[in-house]
């Protein structure tokens, strides 16, 4: 074999390299951190792995725990990953969880370096405008650097809102829809699944850019 051939194969075999190379950096920079409740709702850490297994299939690098117990906890969180699922639950007043031991996560405690993209809070109420501040969780999330939130805006059943994640992240990251698209569809399926009066449906609320995607 002549050295202009080996020559000619070896800058092949360096560009199959490269070009295959932001592929894998991508996949490796989408990092997703799960935080269930493991004091509030019965088998949470199951529904959040299942969640979880959707990034993983792809390749994503994740992180999987239960909620932290102060306010700094949470925004490393925010900071660090890329996605965050945040289950909890949520005060009547609007935009407020709970973490662990009773302390209070509103819009004023959120990072003002918000590096995650997408975030999901799972939580009654986290996307009520609260009562007394008139600030919003979900959209001081976009505020701060978020490019899309999800929230419920009244109280929901764990039956639903778990049916409605599922669908969600299936269509959001199994089939890489976009974040509007998979809200849409997932709501849909929870009207046929449970009726249009039931409150995820009614009360499911999407923020920001609704083109994004993985």
């Amino acid at each position: 074999m002549n050295r202009i051939l080996l020559k000619k194969m070896f800058i092949l075999a360096i560009f199959c390299i490269l070009i295959s190379m932001p592929v894998f950096a991508y996949a490796a920079n989408v990092k997703a951190s799960f935080i269930y409740s493991d004091d509030y709702f019965l088998n949470d850490e199951e529904h959040s792995k299942m969640l979880q297994s959707y990034f993983t299939t792809k390749g994503y690098s994740t992180n999987l725990e239960t909620r932290p117990t102060i306010v700094y906890g949470l925004n490393q969180h925010l900071i660090h990953y890329k996605a965050v699922f945040l289950s909890s639950h949520g005060l009547q007043e609007g935009s407020k969880v709970v973490l662990k031991n009773g302390v209070y996560y509103g819009p004023d405690d959120i990072t003002t370096d918000v590096g995650a993209e997408f975030v999901f809070v799972s939580a009654c109420y986290s996307a009520k405008t609260n009562i007394h501040s008139n600030k919003n969780l979900c959209s001081t999330l976009i505020a701060n650097g978020a490019k899309a939130a999800i929230g419920y805006e009244d109280t929901v059943y764990v039956s639903s809102s778990r049916y409605y994640e599922n669908i969600f992240y299936q269509k959001f990251i199994g089939l890489g829809g976009n974040a509007a698209w998979a809200y849409v569809q997932a709501q849909t399926q929870t009207r046929d699944e449970y009726g249009s009066s039931d409150t995820v449906v009614t009360s499911v609320k999407f923020f920001g850019n609704g083109e994004y995607k993985y």
